[in-house]
């Protein structure tokens, strides 16, 4: 119910907490109030909620809450803090679930919550507001009671010597006294006056200086019948102004005065909205729901005017009447584009439009953007008299003549302008509403940001709109401005990159064709969106194609990035040089290692990058340059000897602190000139791959490391070689089989041979041709390599044997009967040298010569299969122990005993899972076809042999297996 302070369900029915802000600070869980700890870490919190779900960078926490000596340890004990706050934020949050309230968002913090005070009467005040510029009073007077029903006293109370608080405390104050106004007019609309005075009273002796509170009192007390009750207030108002400042009422007051003593029927009538609350409302925005195409924009020839992706920002400067708006962001996201599209969409609605750039280079006068503004006005609207000497002085006519007060009361003159300025801005937008642009406001002097607060409180009832941009990252200069300026309840719009759809109608529009979609992902991805960069790419594409986009830096888009890198100190570049080796995603620690100069420099360069935006830190942990263009910038403008030199350090860091992190390595020592140790980092992820059944994997860091030593070692060759006939890929595995034979018979080493003969037998369920075309080549090598051995049991001797044995599979004749000698003999010289593996490849190969139709070939095969499942579980072998499990299936299927091949097909499976395997289940799916094919069910068996192929075209890589299936007679294959 509205005001309740209970905590909140969200979507999920996971219950959250409620944050109190009015009156006591305090945060509200299942279990009651939630202990915040000690005052700096509460002050962490109530910096963040200060912030209204907007992200606080971690550099900004720390000047806040330590301000100019912060200790050392300021960045551990802010993470500290964060960490505390999580634990009782989210007490029920599981191990490894990431954090739903207190999120890490670069380059900092933000609270994401719908359920604080604050915030939540904040949108009723709003919305009171809303419905009383619309005349709907009744519903504005409802939403006015329950927003004043939660507020429990001054919001942020515990925090009021804060510097960071002070502005939100007094914005939200003013939000307070502007919701009991409002609720006092709507109150005296529906003819309910006596209801109010008490209330009005009570907001006076808070707010004695507010002229809307003594209008509406005396208002009220009139329509009770006590007009003697109302000019009493109205004098009392009267000498209060002249009392504290020295000022007469505003017109407004006087003439109600003057319609209380002349009983005028004006009075009579219920008030109307007032100002504040015409503020709230949208005039008649000038992109329509039907043209919000438009917002992709009518463009020039180079389409340099033309915006994308948009609307929303443009939706909400199209509802702004009067007031404040800032739009932020950084370099190149599309401020000024924005607002010359607002430009043009007020301007069509007969509004006068002024633009004052603030200078990037010194030199120019103070206030230059104003001078600006004003040269475009006053050509359009000449100023009246009582202030023309001012606007002359102001543009610096040499006929204007000095002010009699002379330089003797600088900060008066000053003050006289401003209001002068102000004066004149009003006089013109009685003419037509004004919409007033100061770009670039990161750059303004003193003397334009002192005037823009000056102004933004002497027009607020003027139909004038201020829009302000500025970048985020430089903004360090406006924080006591956007702090003067909040309790104006400025429109905020931050910008941030283009999604992927806008990023390639950019892309489309400047560079006259559409790209590949995977272009247009990695375009996205390493601009961020940026539409400056994107721009530039997209000339990129049109002159040198999309490769260029992938891996060049636009000219442009690199000057720009230098001139950001030039503003950091030259340590600070160095390190942020570092960070841009070791990759866009980089830990500190990696970089802290790699650098050498200790944790200080290193922690102070990523900060100060965080805040300036280069960096990021995503919510998986880490840092990474914020776009890959500002990676790459930083990384092509170091010399190439340095660019390798740096290699070769971040690859021994990465060896001390990430050895397992081989692509990284790899890619790092490559790049330093070591392809010898990379090519070792390369056989060990081969052989990790291997122990997951990886086999894909294996097969592509076996080739990374044959490519890294040309070709020249046999032994990778066979890595490869046995990893890609894992991976069913039978055809490049015998082809690369051929290349490995031919480097190592030079070597006139038998157990080389014997290895890289047999690297293509791997666990195989059956082989309908004997071998390739290769296979006569290979079978003369392993004889001619038998004939050299010694006699005797050896392992070479045995795994040539077995290798003969595969390699003759499906011929006839002397072949097959050669092969079936081969595999006998390989299996009896296993069995004496004790050797499992060997004993494994053995049986497999007498195996398959269990289906030439000479002797009991279901015995055969149901005592191999018992044999190879009895290994295979003794030695480990999972691999071994699926193959022997589908033998003894299909052997039982041939005895038509159902049950055991269904028990042995389970197996399968339940390996398969345990093992995460997911090509085996292809396997059994087609054994459980075999069983309705002889009980004649077709259908059943025509979709299971469909599910079959389904499960091969999508199998994993971590098993395949090079299988055939024999099926018994009258089956369909």
């Amino acid at each position: 119910m509205p005001g309740s302070d209970l905590p909140t369900l969200n979507a999920g029915l996971e219950l959250m907490v409620a944050f109190r802000i009015l009156g006591a600070f305090e945060v509200v869980g299942a279990d009651g109030p939630v202990n915040l700890g000690a005052p700096r870490q509460r002050s962490v919190l109530g910096r963040l909620l200060v912030a209204r779900g907007r992200v606080v960078p971690t550099a900004r926490m720390i000047d806040d809450l330590w301000g100019d000596h912060p200790p050392g340890s300021a960045v551990a004990s802010v993470h500290s803090y964060i960490s505390n706050l999580r634990r009782v934020l989210e007490s029920g949050r599981a191990t490894g679930v990431p954090p739903r309230v207190l999120v890490t968002v670069s380059p900092g913090y933000a609270i994401r919550s719908e359920d604080v005070d604050a915030w939540r009467f904040e949108d009723m005040v709003r919305r009171g507001a809303a419905f009383l510029g619309a005349g709907d009073t009744r519903a504005a007077l409802r939403e006015f009671d329950m927003a004043l029903g939660i507020w429990r006293g001054p919001a942020y109370a515990e925090f009021t010597t804060s510097d960071w608080a002070l502005p939100e405390i007094t914005r939200l104050d003013e939000l307070h006294a502007m919701a009991v106004e409002h609720r006092a007019n709507a109150a005296i609309a529906l003819d309910s006056p006596g209801a109010v005075v008490a209330d009005l009273r009570a907001h006076l002796a808070e707010h004695p200086l507010r002229e809307e509170g003594w209008r509406l009192l005396a208002i009220a007390l009139y329509n009770q019948g006590r007009q003697g009750d109302a000019l009493v207030a109205l004098r009392q108002a009267r000498h209060t102004l002249v009392e504290e400042l020295g000022i007469d009422p505003s017109p407004r007051l006087q003439q109600l005065e003057a319609d209380i003593l002349s009983q005028s029927s004006a009075i009579a009538r219920p008030a109307a909205a007032n100002e504040s609350s015409e503020r709230v409302t949208s005039s008649t925005a000038w992109f329509p729901p039907e043209k919000a195409g438009e917002a992709k924009g009518a463009a020039g020839p180079e389409t340099g005017d033309q915006i994308f992706g948009r609307e929303r920002e443009l939706g909400l400067l199209s509802g702004m009447s009067r007031g404040i708006a800032l739009i932020s962001g950084e370099a190149g996201i599309g401020k000024s584009a924005l607002v010359k599209a607002a430009m043009a969409g007020y301007s069509r609605l007969g509004w006068q439009v002024a633009v004052g750039r603030c200078p990037e280079t010194g030199g120019a006068p103070a206030g230059w953007a104003w001078v600006e503004i004003l040269r475009l006005l006053t050509a359009q609207v000449a100023p009246a008299d009582r202030v023309a000497a001012q606007i002359r002085r102001l543009l610096a006519d040499p006929d204007a003549p000095r002010s009699a007060h002379g330089d003797a009361d600088l900060t008066s003159e000053r003050f006289r302008l401003r209001r002068d300025l102000a004066v004149y801005f009003a006089d013109a937008a009685r003419v037509s509403p004004l919409l007033l642009v100061l770009d670039d406001l990161h750059r303004a002097d003193e003397e334009t940001l002192a005037t823009l607060v000056d102004l933004a409180s002497e027009l607020r009832n003027t139909e004038v709109l201020i829009v302000g941009t500025f970048r985020e990252e430089e903004a360090d200069g406006l924080a006591e401005t956007l702090a003067a300026l909040a309790r104006h309840e400025p429109v905020r719009i931050v910008l941030n990159g283009l999604d992927q759809d806008a990023a390639g109608s950019l892309l489309a529009a400047v560079s006259g064709t559409t790209v590949t979609p995977g272009t247009l992902a990695a375009v996205t991805g390493r601009t961020g969106g940026n539409p400056f960069f994107l721009r530039e790419t997209a000339r990129l594409i049109a002159a040198e194609g999309e490769d260029a986009a992938l891996s060049t830096v636009p000219p442009g888009v690199r000057d720009v990035l230098r001139r950001r890198f030039a503003r950091l100190p030259a340590s600070m570049r160095g390190v942020l040089s570092e960070a841009a080796v070791i990759g866009r995603d980089f830990d500190i620690d990696v970089l802290i290692d790699l650098n050498g100069n200790g944790e200080e420099p290193v922690v102070e360069a990523v900060e100060t990058a965080l805040a300036a935006g280069l960096l990021a830190e995503p919510e998986g942990g880490g840092l990474r340059f914020t776009h890959a263009l500002t990676r790459d910038a930083l990384y092509d403008d170091m010399s190439r000897m340095r660019q390798i030199r740096t290699h070769g350090r971040v690859a021994a860091s990465l060896e001390r602190l990430r050895p397992r992190g081989v692509s990284a390595l790899v890619h790092h020592f490559v790049a330093g000139g070591e392809p010898s140790a990379a090519a070792r980092h390369c056989v060990l992820a081969a052989e990790r791959a291997e122990q997951r059944f990886a086999y894909r994997e294996a097969a592509s860091f076996w080739g990374q490391a044959i490519e890294l030593t040309d070709e020249k070692d046999p032994e990778l060759l066979v890595g490869r070689v046995r990893a890609l006939a894992l991976c069913n890929k039978l055809d490049e595995a015998r082809k690369l089989r051929k290349r490995a034979i031919q480097l190592a018979l030079p070597h006139a080493d038998h157990e080389l041979t014997a290895r890289v003969v047999g690297a293509l037998d791997v666990p195989t369920a059956y082989r309908t041709e004997g071998g390739g075309e290769d296979s006569p080549e290979v079978v003369r090598v392993i004889e001619e390599t038998l004939s050299q051995l010694p006699e005797g049991d050896r392992a070479a001797r045995c795994s040539l044997l077995t290798s003969l044995a595969f390699e003759l599979v499906g011929f006839e004749g002397d072949e097959a009967m050669r092969g079936a000698k081969a595999a006998d003999e390989a299996l009896a010289m296993a069995r004496r040298l004790k050797d499992p593996e060997a004993l494994a490849g053995a049986l497999n190969a007498r195996h398959l010569y269990t289906f030439r139709g000479d002797g009991d070939g279901a015995a055969d095969r149901l005592r191999i299969g018992t044999e190879l499942l009895r290994l295979a579980q003794a030695h480990g072998m999972v691999i071994v122990e699926i193959l022997a499990h589908l033998i003894l299936a299909r052997q039982a299927l041939e005895c038509l005993d159902h049950p055991r091949a269904e028990h042995h097909t389970i197996r399968m499976e339940q390996l398969s899972a345990q093992h995460r395997l997911n090509g085996p289940g292809s396997l059994t799916t087609c054994r459980r076809a075999v069983w309705p094919a002889i009980t004649v069910e077709h259908r059943t068996t025509g979709r299971l042999y469909r599910a079959t192929a389904r499960a091969h075209l999508l199998q994993d890589e971590r098993w395949s297996e090079p299988i055939s299936y024999h099926l018994p007679t009258g089956t369909e294959r």
